[in-house]
């Protein structure tokens, strides 16, 4: 089995990414962030110094995950040197790993504090539960990418960059 890589010298709009699992996993775990910001930053303890890690954490996630989102649906990814040639799965090993115990420090702070403090802390509880599924969401991925880029696997925006081919055939007289 050969693989082809081809260039594109712009952005081209793949809707097929967000139905695969990477897509999908990308989609739930901006989502969760943005909750999980939200409710963070409502809260009456919006200030407090573990509650500014939580929101630290939540919106970087938010705008990398983001970012990486767009990069693969506009197929960026694959647009030539020196993009194509980045070891993106384990680029987001690396970074869905330190998000995901990013969010278990941060959502362990929150758990606390809102178990000392019960009385106005419910936005933070909510925050701290879309913490620790921000937590699994990310963990699940950085376990995906690992098993990815072990198996020497290349995103699919750059395996399916050759597009549709044409064939033709012409028949000689005898």
């Amino acid at each position: 089995m050969s693989t082809t890589r081809t260039t594109v010298t712009g952005p081209r709009v793949d809707r097929d990414y967000i139905r695969t699992q990477s897509g999908i996993l990308k989609i739930a775990q901006i989502c969760i962030a943005l909750i999980g910001f939200i409710c963070s930053t409502s809260s009456k303890w919006a200030y407090a110094p573990g509650t500014t890690w939580y929101d630290f954490v939540s919106f970087s996630g938010f705008i990398i995950s983001l970012i990486l989102l767009i990069f693969y649906v506009l197929q960026i990814v694959a647009m030539g040197r020196p993009l194509s040639n980045l070891p993106w799965f384990l680029i987001e090993f690396i970074f869905c790993a330190t998000w995901a115990f990013f969010f278990l420090i941060a959502s362990l702070v929150l758990a606390i504090r809102s178990s000392k403090y019960p009385c106005c802390s419910g936005a933070l509880a909510a925050a701290a539960f879309f913490g620790f599924v921000a937590m699994i969401l990310y963990g699940y991925d950085a376990f995906l990418k690992m098993r990815m880029w072990k198996a020497g696997e290349i995103p699919t925006a750059i395996s399916n960059r050759a597009g549709p081919t044409t064939t033709s055939s012409v028949t000689l007289p005898a």
